[in-house]
């Protein structure tokens, strides 16, 4: 029996765009997280709590 051997499969110029847009999204969706929680941070405290905001939980990260 004769074993061939598999050649590796290399992404189309679509899909390594795609990825590249999809990376550069999920990067900029954190960036403005971070930032709002910044924000939010700067909040007094009475103010955090009226919206739900906890900032025990946020500093964890």
């Amino acid at each position: 029996m004769r074993m061939t051997t598999a050649s590796p499969k290399l992404p189309t110029v679509d899909e390594v765009i795609r990825t590249v847009k999809f990376v550069f999204s999920e990067y900029r969706q954190w960036r403005l997280r971070k930032r709002s929680e910044r924000c939010l941070n700067d909040l007094p405290d009475y103010l955090q709590d009226d919206i739900g905001f906890d900032r025990g939980h946020h500093n964890q990260r």
